[in-house]
Parts: structure tokens; sequence; C-alpha cells
């Protein structure tokens, strides 16, 4: 038989509050969990749907002795939230007060060598994680984190305020991203038959209001928080971890398992739950006795002055000497493995940053190099229009004070090209002008007059107006034959019928 304290129906008063840490407040949880959530509670706001069953309330273990080695095992397991109130048993809930209060209790506990995060959790508030972090990454005695199976998002950032994390081969790790839902039943609400009335002052303060739509306003101010909560969690991260925080970010709150989460830098080791306590163990073990020994051998150097130099001690106490010189090298090593960790995170985090420099400043000269071609031709553009102004301006002036028919001046426009009188992009006005009068005054020479012509003569080509050219040119060439034949009488000479000039 279930046991009745801990049965919650669907009317069950503790559902409001549960609403209200989940919804419109930013959350640090992993998607899949998330959507559960909103799908179970979803279904009671209406009053329908059967009931859930919790499970039991997760207590701190006894914890584990192996070999004179006391490890206070903590157990967070289940969806996280800031403050308890009566619901931990419910729903598989852990408040970061009941972590707390585990955490403070090994701690203070003299027996207590080390503490071990049992965590199989998809996430959950943000409110009052970051906190707990902390105590956790300042603690005075050595902290240690199991991802037994998951720790995801707000999870995962206190697995990452240990001294070191573990997880097994299917173990996952990372969602370092915040999230926030709302939801609007004002639809539900309407197909329900009821009608709900806000009486408000204040603009703001109904805002995420879950009886109408989201607000423009509303949505920004989430997102503003969103933002801020999202860069206190990569940031904090990146530091429990020793990593650059674009390398944290650039995870873009994805999910990483087992060995893959190692060589990312967010996990140390793939290790099932013995082996690391058999680490601890170890680890514990190690550093009480480099500790036990280095102030064995200070004490012994001052009671008795024997060692003035390095090398008095070697030749006197040469097994000693191996055992320092092995525990140095050891801690050293671990220290330059953990720091190479982090320089190769680094380096990777700075190649990412630049490649996306690279990719900007590819872009930026495409865009400079179409913004000079459309500067040229647009340059280009401009010196024609005031090329042609200023032809235009020239013959007007021209045109205007001469006496050739208006029908004519297209032709005699022709005649001149500017192309010749452009130098360096601009129009030699005052040469084209000469041009221009000369080319008048040649055409006025000829004949091509208002006064000769009349000012019913037309420049087309039609038979009247070729009837007239062919008259005008058989008058000029009866004019040339005149003065060819006065130029030969001058010379003692007569011009032949039919012959050539």
């Amino acid at each position: 038989m279930p046991n009745e304290d801990v049965e919650i129906k669907s009317g069950s008063r503790f559902l409001p509050h549960i609403a209200l840490q989940v919804f419109n407040t930013p959350l640090m949880i992993s998607p899949q969990k998330l959507d559960v959530i909103v799908r179970v509670l979803g279904e009671r706001i209406g009053l329908e749907g059967g009931e859930i069953q919790a499970s039991e309330m997760a207590k701190a273990r006894a914890p584990v002795t192996t070999g004179r080695v006391e490890i206070a095992v903590i157990p967070i397991i289940g969806s996280l939230v800031h403050r308890r109130a009566g619901m931990e048993a419910l729903s598989g809930l852990r408040s970061y007060e009941g972590i707390r209060e585990d955490f403070h209790r090994a701690e203070g506990d003299s027996k207590v060598d080390a503490i071990l995060l049992d965590i199989d959790s998809h996430g959950g508030s943000s409110a009052g994680i970051f906190d707990l972090g902390d105590e956790i990454h300042n603690s005075k005695k050595p902290v240690y984190a199991y991802v037994n199976e998951m720790a995801y998002s707000a999870g995962y950032l206190l697995a990452s305020s240990a001294k070191q994390v573990f997880l097994p081969r299917t173990g996952g790790v990372g969602s370092i991203g915040v999230r926030m839902v709302h939801v609007d039943q004002s639809e539900f609400n309407k197909k329900m038959g009821v009608k709900v009335t806000n009486l408000f002052v204040g603009e703001r303060k109904v805002d995420f209001d879950p009886h109408s739509p989201l607000s423009k306003e509303a949505q920004e101010s989430a997102m503003k928080e969103l933002k801020d909560i999202y860069g206190l969690f990569a940031d904090t991260a990146a530091r429990n971890r020793g990593l650059n925080v674009q390398t944290v970010k650039g995870t873009e709150a994805a999910c990483y398992m087992g060995q893959h989460a190692v060589d990312i830098g967010l996990a140390d080791k793939v290790m099932n739950f013995d082996e690391v306590i058999d680490f601890i163990v170890e680890d514990v073990r190690t550093a009480g006795k480099t500790t036990s020994t280095a102030r064995g051998a200070r004490n012994k150097e001052v009671e008795s002055a024997m060692f003035k130099t390095l090398a008095e001690f070697k030749t006197e106490n040469p097994e000693m000497f191996t055992q320092f010189r092995m525990e140095v090298e050891r801690d050293l090593r671990a220290s330059f493995d953990a720091k190479q960790q982090g320089f190769e995170a680094q380096i990777s985090g700075l190649k990412g940053e630049l490649q996306e420099r690279d990719k900007m400043i590819k872009d930026q000269d495409a865009r400079i190099l179409k913004l000079e071609k459309t500067d040229y031709i647009r340059a280009e553009q401009e010196k024609k229009v005031r090329i042609d102004a200023a032809v235009d301006r020239v013959w007007t002036k021209a045109l205007a004070a001469c006496d050739v028919p208006e029908e004519m001046h297209e032709r005699v426009r022709k005649c001149v090209p500017s192309a010749s009188f452009i130098k360096e992009g601009a129009l030699d006005e005052a040469a084209y002008q000469a041009a221009v009068h000369a080319e008048i005054a040649e055409w006025e020479g000829m004949g091509m007059t208002t006064n000769i012509l009349g000012t019913g003569f037309a420049g087309g080509k039609s038979g009247e107006d070729l009837n007239v050219e062919a008259k005008t040119e058989k008058k000029l060439a009866e004019e040339d034959d005149a003065w060819v034949s006065n130029m030969l009488k001058l010379g003692g000479q007569k011009k032949e019928e039919g012959g050539d000039e």
C-alpha cells in the first residue's frame, strides 16, 4: 500500500506552490525534465487528471567508512528548488536548504575526512544555487562529485563546485543554460467558461499573468534577466573548472556523456561508484600522509639541527629523501596536468575566438569592397552628370546666339563630340566652347542660316527635305565651280569640260 502521508491528488494544496517554482521564474533545468513537469502540472491546472505518487524524501546517507577514511555522501537527486515547504517528499524535489544543512553537518563533523556529492538531477531553480555552489567550492574539506547518471544545468553547477567530477560511461553533464516558461491559460479559461478580471495599479503589475498572453515588455524584461543569470552561470562554471568562459559558453547548453564530457573539460575521469570511493580514499590518505611526513621532517630538522643542507639530508636519510621526491613529483604532475587541461581549454577557446574574428574580418572586407565599388560607380555617374550638364550649357548658350535653324541644332551638335574634350574626369569647357563656335560658324558660312533657308526649313530626311538639300548642294557646287574657273583664269588656264578640279 502506498504511504498516505506522501500521496498527492490533483487538487492538492501543494500544486500552486509547485507551479510558482516552475512558471515565470528563471530555471536551470534540462528541457526534457521541464517538459515533463509542465505537462504534469498543465493537466492539473483545470483540476483534471489522476494522482501523483510521491517518491521517498532524499536524505543524507550514512557516512561511508573505508580503511579509516570516512566519506560523507550527500545525495542530490531529483528536481532542485530553493526552499522546502513540506514538498521534498513530493515529485522528486530536493531543496538547496536541505543540501546546505547536510553539507554543513558533514563539514562540522570532525570524523568526516571527505564529502561526496551523489548527483542525479536534471537541474531546477536558479534561486539560491550560486550561494550554495560558492560554499561547496570554498569548503575546507575535499569535496568530490559523482554524476550518478545525470548532472544537468543547476545539477552541474553544484557538481562543478567540487574539487573533482567523476561520471560513469553513460553519465551526462552540461546543459549550461537558463530557461523560463510562461503558460497562457486564457484560452483554457474560455473553454471552461471562466472569466478573469485583473484589478491593478502599476502598468507592469500583471506581467507574466497566466490568465492573459505575455506582453512584449514582459518578454523583454524576462530575456534580460535570463541573460544576466546565464552570464553568472557561465562565469561560475568556468571558475570552478578552470576553463575559459568562452569555452563554457561555446557549449551552447549542450549535454555531454562519459568520456566526451572529460575531453571537453566538464569532468575529470570516467569511473563507477566503487572506483570513485577507492580514489577518494587514496587521495585523502596521500594528502594526509604528505602533510604528516612534511610536518615530522620539519620538526625533526628544527629539534636536532642535523640537516643544514639538502645534500646532507639526502645522504643521511636516503629513504625519506626518495619519499619526499616522489610525493613532490606526484603533486607537480597533478598540478601540471590540471594546468595543462586548463591551458588546452583556453587554447581551444582562443582558437574559436580567432576563427570568429577571422570570419568577421572577411565579412568586413567584403562589405568594404562592395562599398568601394558602389562609391566608384556613384562617382563616375556624378562625373557624367556634371559633364553632360556642362556640354548642354555650352551648346544652349552657343545655339541661342547663332543663326542656324533650330531644326538643324541636333545635327550640328553631333558634329562636335565631347569625348575628346574630357580631361581627368572633367570637360575642358574653354576648348569645347571654341570648337562649338567654330562648328556653328562653319555651318553659317555654308549658308545654313535662317535668313537664307527660311524659317520653314526642316532638318529631316523627307522627300521635300532631300530635294531642298540637293538644290543647296548643287548651288554650293556651282559656286565652287565658279571659284575654280576664276582661279584657272588667273593662272592662264581653262577648266576642261567634264574634268576634275
